[in-house]
């Protein structure tokens, strides 16, 4: 399907890039923005830690994961972005996967929209009052199976392909599919599983509380054979109860009665009712065949479910969300008809002959005498046997050519094309060198640095939700890294060095990913603008220069101060001061060895 064809995005389409030149221009162009730098990730602590450095030790578990080429994050990112940007939404999930290495490792998944299930009537699935979220995968008999033999699932066994069906004997099997359908004889032998990520639970479970101590007046008689309680039972002397005492009566009364003495009970086993998934509840089931494979907690306890989820833009009403395919679909339908209808206009519009006939009324004639017939093939010889006595051979055949394009093609098209690119940032115009020559080099720095602002809008969007997963993928390295292992990172010399590290050793940090620090043009036009201004002589005309320039109150005041103290800033102390310094009412200071 043609992504200009049609405003519904289906996800046959999410598989491709988006087609038709202008929004896979636009796709590309926004992919490449987007991704143009690797995550610049940032680690910020939650609680107090003794060892400052912890936190850094997160940052370096994180960056080793990223720079791993074999979990091929950067693939990973790249499907998400671009699904995003092409169909609305796009999904990602993280798993452990302890065959990887001697230590196991984290894996990344991409998702399509359609996998992904948020609880109604949420727009984000990262909402804290979000309760759960459902995921459907399509898994083979085999992948289910080696799940029950590991352990970790139950109800596994004498399963079925959804696209089969269950039969009770060959013969049945054999008359249901005399004729098969289509979804028989093509679809994969597969199981639909749903995986279902309850945030919290309100489910219970009596939990052991320990025991605790009895006082001796709190002290009670036990029967060990049917648990009869008795707390009026006679004390010796001193106020204590025997450690053994009278048989009791309740085994006694018995229709065969049975002799059981009661026995002191100096302390009780405490319980107590606790939350059965405190950290999250993961339900799996096989829906078609009415299966539960799973119930019990997550995987890992993560900060949030994890999943990532970009929108590329958002919408009050849809979780999907809008895209450029979506928006633009009815200008690139216009654009298509209108190349294609100009090609068409331009192919047919070929010359048209008109020949003239003898007087005999034949027409003119090839080298065999035969009438002439009119092709496309070159090299072509007519003629002519009995010419019209005064008639030039001019007026006998005339040629017409087609007119072509129409006069008004390029206007359209140009309005069109504008149209198309309207929400495009300075930073995403090209220049020609023709268009370019005066403008000045520095004015094109500053328009290219401020005029990305479409793009900057996604990019914040990802970086939001690419710092919440990586928080994610950390909290799964963290409950999974129960032995220390190598973490590579770039030390202050700049060399490498490696860290043991286990997941006991990285305290609770949020993850932060940003741009990385870059020096503009701006600011260091600022800059120069500043120095000169401190370089002027009358105070005077520094006030009024401050205001014209609009620089910052406090600012101006802390360098009048260090100039009334007879420092000039980017001067040497060493310096010898220039003669308008002692107008300023304090001058320099005495200098060493002056």
């Amino acid at each position: 399907m043609h992504y200009a064809e049609d405003p519904g995005v289906t996800l046959d389409d999410a598989r491709i890039a988006p087609k038709g030149a202008e929004i896979n221009d636009q796709w590309r162009y926004k992919l490449a923005q987007i991704l143009r730098d690797p995550p610049y990730i940032e680690t910020h602590p939650r609680d107090r830690v003794e060892d400052p450095m912890a936190s850094e030790y997160a940052k370096r578990v994180l960056l080793s994961i990223v720079e791993d080429n074999t979990n091929r994050y950067t693939k990973f990112r790249r499907r998400v972005v671009g699904g995003a940007l092409a169909v609305g939404t796009w999904y990602g999930m993280v798993h452990w996967q302890s065959s990887r290495g001697p230590f196991g490792d984290v894996v990344f998944e991409s998702l399509e929209p359609s996998q992904v299930i948020p609880c109604a009537g949420y727009l984000d699935l990262h909402d804290p009052t979000c309760p759960h979220v459902t995921i459907e995968r399509h898994e083979t008999v085999a992948a289910i199976e080696a799940k029950g033999r590991r352990g970790g699932w139950k109800n596994t066994g004498n399963l079925w392909p959804d696209n089969r069906g269950r039969y009770g004997t060959e013969d049945l099997f054999i008359k249901a599919h005399a004729q098969p359908s289509p979804e028989d004889e093509w679809a994969k032998d597969t199981v639909t599983v749903l995986y279902r990520f309850y945030r919290a639970s309100q489910d219970t479970e009596l939990a052991d509380g320990g025991f605790r101590d009895l006082d001796v007046s709190d002290q009670y008689m036990h029967c060990p054979r049917c648990g009869m309680v008795e707390r009026d039972h006679a004390r010796m002397p001193d106020g204590q109860l025997p450690d053994m005492g009278m048989p009791c009566p309740a085994c006694l009364n018995e229709a065969r009665p049975e002799a059981s003495y009661l026995v002191r009970v100096r302390r009780e086993r405490l319980t107590e009712q606790r939350l059965k998934y405190p950290k999250g509840r993961l339900v799996i089931i096989a829906p078609t065949q009415r299966r539960l494979f799973y119930d019990g907690g997550w995987p890992a306890p993560t900060r949030s479910f994890p999943l990532l989820q970009l929108r590329a833009y958002e919408s009050p009403y849809e979780q999907m969300g809008g895209c450029d395919t979506l928006l633009y679909w009815s200008l690139q339908a216009l654009l298509d008809q209108l190349r294609k209808q100009g090609y068409d206009q331009m192919v047919t519009s070929k010359p048209i002959l008109i020949f003239g006939r003898g007087l005999d009324g034949k027409t003119i004639t090839d080298l065999n005498g035969d009438p002439f017939r009119y092709s496309d093939q070159n090299g072509q010889v007519a003629f002519v046997d009995d010419m019209p006595p005064g008639m030039p051979i001019q007026n006998m055949i005339h040629q017409f050519q087609g007119n072509g394009l129409p006069g008004s093609f390029p206007t359209l098209y140009s309005i069109l094309s504008n149209s198309f690119y309207q929400t495009r940032g300075v930073g995403q115009v090209q220049f020609s060198p023709e268009q370019s020559k005066d403008v000045a080099y520095r004015s094109l720095l500053l328009q290219k640095e401020s005029g990305d602002i479409p793009v900057d809008d996604h990019k914040q969007v990802w970086q939001e939700e690419e710092g919440l997963f990586l928080g994610c993928v950390l909290d799964v390295w963290v409950y999974n890294s129960t032995v220390p292992r190598a973490i590579r990172y770039l030390g202050a010399d700049g060399t490498m060095g490696f860290h043991l590290l286990k997941g006991s050793d990285i305290p609770n940090v949020d993850v932060v990913v940003g741009t990385p620090p870059i020096v503009k043009q701006g600011a260091l036009d600022e800059v120069q603008a500043i120095n000169q201004w401190a370089q002027v002589p009358s105070p005077a005309v520094r006030r009024l220069l401050a205001r014209r320039l609009g620089l910052n109150p406090s600012e101006v005041a802390e360098v009048e101060a260090e100039l009334s103290g007879g420092q000039i800033p980017g001067q040497a102390p060493d310096q010898a001061a220039p003669a308008w310094a002692a107008n300023m009412g304090g001058g320099f200071p005495p200098q060493p060895g002056v």
